[in-house]
């Protein structure tokens, strides 16, 4: 009996999203796994899930959808996923759409297979300085995450680095730290995104207060020069 050949393993799609990117219309999908346990982690449990999509189906979904012009790949990690990954990107691309990618940045020899194809956007979670990055997401990943970066940065890709804002676990302080590091590298974009809390995330943990942030972020992009949006 022949066995059916999954493309990818997901836990949530979206058809169509005129939000998650910047640039066009999307859907999105919602990758299982990931490598990291970032304490704040509004998706955990829910990518321990695997839906199976096949290839047949994920090609039905985007050549009959019409209302996309990219096709967003998040999770969980879909760098985890590799071969079925660049195999969906490739399917993508040859419907004549686009693709768009969340990444946590512990990859980047699979990010820098992706630029082999049209990718719209790409954006990289930052998620602390590096002395908090394995306290914050359970791994010593911040000079792989950098690398992920550079990469995107000499590929004069359009991309963004993302910081989420926890209280009490990311503060002004880190906040200086990241942008300091940042300002070497001279990234298109900075989000800094508002932490929402959820049944899965620790109650001790709380959003920033508004009017902190919006006025550390003016402060921020003199100081180092950096093109800062928040996403709250």
């Amino acid at each position: 009996m022949k066995t059916t050949q999954f493309l990818l393993k997901i836990f949530s799609y979206i058809p169509l999203s005129l939000i998650d990117c910047r640039t066009d219309a999307c859907s999105l999908y919602f990758l299982s796994n990931c490598n990291m346990r970032c304490i704040y982690c509004q998706n955990y449990p829910r990518f321990t899930q695997e839906i199976p999509l096949t290839r047949k189906n994920f090609l039905n979904r985007v050549k009959n959808n019409w209302a996309i012009g990219i096709v967003k790949f998040t999770g969980g990690e879909p760098t985890l996923q590799e071969k079925g990954l660049l195999e969906a990107a490739k399917i993508v691309q040859e419907c004549g759409k686009r693709i768009a990618i969340d990444t946590n940045g512990t990859r980047p020899q699979v990010v820098r297979k992706l630029l082999k194809f049209d990718i719209a956007e790409v954006a990289v979670d930052y998620k602390a300085p590096q002395e908090k990055y394995q306290y914050i997401t359970g791994m010593k990943a911040h000079e792989r995450v950098m690398e992920t970066i550079n990469i995107l940065k000499d590929q004069c890709m359009s991309f963004e680095i993302r910081t989420t804002v926890v209280e009490p676990i990311i503060t002004v302080e880190d906040l200086h730290k990241i942008a300091e590091r940042l300002s070497k590298i001279d990234p298109p974009l900075w989000v800094i995104q508002f932490f929402r809390p959820t049944e899965n995330t620790p109650k001790w943990l709380k959003p920033p207060k508004n009017d902190v942030i919006y006025d550390l972020v003016g402060k921020l992009s003199e100081m180092y020069n950096l093109k800062i949006k928040i996403r709250s």
